[in-house]
């Protein structure tokens, strides 16, 4: 049922490397106006989320995106050409098995992710205890 959902939810590509899940509101609004990265130095997905993943708010509450749907929502961009992905998003690299370390290993590609919640100032500061980390991909042992 959450899949079917999420689909629905509208991704806005203002920049070539930068979505933004759901709709704009003032938490997400600072992301409309500020400058994106350049396009090989990564791509930007930027919404609610928590340690299970981009979080959306709808009628009947929240919404959880999977991994395999960011990610073919990303490999639809024209501007994710393989480049290091930067989710803007809290929490959703927390955990041993955190939604970002599955993401990168789907990927293929590392993903960088906060291990707290953030907040959208010009630094994606840290509200709480945590860290920016880079997620590289792990090879699938049962491949």
């Amino acid at each position: 049922m959450a899949s079917q959902l999420f689909r629905a939810i509208f991704v806005q590509t203002l920049y070539a490397n930068r979505i933004i899940l759901g709709e704009v509101h003032p938490a997400l609004d600072v992301l409309m106006r500020r400058q994106p990265l350049g396009l090989l130095a990564g791509f930007e997905v930027c919404s609610h989320g928590d340690e299970k993943g981009p979080l959306m708010w709808i009628e009947d509450g929240p919404v959880h995106c999977s991994v395999e749907e960011l990610a073919t929502i990303i490999e639809a961009q024209r501007g994710f050409v393989g480049q290091t992905v930067y989710l803007r998003m809290c929490e959703v690299g927390k955990g041993t098995d955190s939604f970002a370390q599955r993401l990168a290993n789907r990927l293929g590609v590392p993903v960088a992710a906060p291990t707290a919640r953030i907040f959208n100032d010009d630094l994606y500061t840290l509200i709480d205890d945590g860290c920016w980390h880079i997620f590289e991909p792990q090879p699938n042992p049962h491949r």
